[in-house]
């Protein structure tokens, strides 16, 4: 029997053209119920070969109290990352939350 066998939500990820920028777009993650995301970011799409494509942006994870186990892997709080690099090799690092 699985563990979890819950659907995690609905996620949607939505791409706008950057203005006046050819190959150049702006994006924008959203959703979920067990799992939520959100993020933003740039996607750089104007090299001639797939391998020369760039993304960069942050996201952020939160599970639903009611996901113990999920919620409990994040320290049950959301949970930052920043993404960056070529699409074929993205970096994901986690942002920590430095008390101001």
């Amino acid at each position: 029997m699985p563990m979890f066998d819950k659907p995690l939500g609905d996620y949607q990820l939505t791409l706008n053209t950057a203005e006046n920028i050819p190959g150049h777009w702006q994006w924008l993650l959203t959703g979920g119920t067990v799992v939520a995301l959100s993020g933003s970011g740039q996607l750089d799409l104007s090299g001639t070969l797939p391998q020369q494509w760039t993304i960069n942006g942050r996201v952020q994870i939160q599970a639903a109290p009611e996901a113990r186990a999920l919620a409990s892997m994040l320290g049950n709080q959301a949970k930052s990352f920043s993404i960056s690099g070529e699409l074929f090799n993205v970096r994901v690092q986690p942002v920590s939350h430095k008390p101001v």
